[in-house]
C-alpha cells in the first residue's frame, strides 16, 4: 500500500477508529473524495443504512466540520459518537420527517446504502429527494445487485430498474441537473438555486 495515496491514507485513518466501510472494497472511495472536495468540510450528510457505523466514520473524516446523520431500521446499529441517530424504516414518512428536523436546510449528500431492495429504495428516494439541497447530490449505492448473477436470486432486478428509472427525470423542467453512473453508484445532482 502506498501511504501517499489518498485512498490508502483514508483507509489507515479509519481502520484505527473501528470497522471500515465496504465502500473501499467496492471501489466507491474515489468518487466520494471528489464529493468531499466539491462540498467542503462542513457538508451535511445523511446515510440510510448504518450497520456497524463504518460509513458514518467515513463521512466524519471527509466532512469534519459537517453534520453527519445515519438512518437505520435497526436500533442496535452502531452510530459513532458525534453522529445523529435516526431510527426509521427507510421507506416511511417518518424518515423524511426526522431528516427534515435534523437538517431543516436540506442535505448536501444523501446516500442510500440500506436494503438493496428496489421497491424500498425507490420509496426512500421519493421521501428524501425533496430534502437534497440545491446543488446537492443523492447517491444510490449497489444498484449492480440487479444484474450480478450471484445476487439476482437474493435481490432481484429492482435496484437496476430503479437506477434506470432516473434517466427520464433529466430534462429542462426537472430539478435533476445531472445523473452520473459508475459501477454500483448512481449520482443524482440537484439543480442549484436560481
Amino acid at each position: 500500500m502506498d501511504p501517499h495515496d489518498p485512498v490508502t491514507a483514508l483507509l489507515v485513518r479509519l481502520a484505527a477508529r473501528g470497522p471500515v466501510t465496504d465502500k473501499f472494497t467496492n471501489g466507491y472511495i474515489p468518487a466520494y473524495l471528489e464529493l468531499a472536495a466539491r462540498y467542503g468540510p462542513a457538508a451535511r450528510v445523511l446515510e440510510v443504512g448504518v450497520l456497524d457505523g463504518g460509513s458514518l466514520r467515513l463521512w466524519q473524516d471527509l466532512f469534519p466540520q459537517g453534520l453527519v446523520a445515519g438512518a437505520d431500521i435497526n436500533s442496535e446499529a452502531a452510530w459513532p459518537d458525534g453522529t445523529v441517530r435516526i431510527v426509521a424504516n427507510q421507506a416511511s414518512d417518518y424518515i423524511a420527517e426526522q431528516a427534515a428536523a435534523v437538517s431543516p436546510g436540506g442535505w448536501d449528500l444523501i446516500v442510500d446504502d440500506a436494503s438493496h431492495d428496489g421497491g424500498l429504495s425507490e420509496e426512500t428516494f421519493r421521501q428524501l429527494w425533496p430534502q437534497v439541497a440545491p446543488g446537492g447530490v443523492y447517491v444510490l449505492e449497489d444498484w449492480e445487485v440487479g444484474y450480478r448473477p450471484e445476487w439476482i436470486d437474493l435481490f432481484g432486478p429492482g435496484m437496476l430498474r430503479l437506477a434506470e428509472s432516473f434517466l427520464p427525470m433529466l430534462g429542462p423542467d426537472s430539478d435533476l441537473a445531472e445523473a452520473r453512473y459508475l459501477y454500483g453508484q448512481a449520482f443524482l445532482f440537484k439543480r442549484k438555486a436560481a
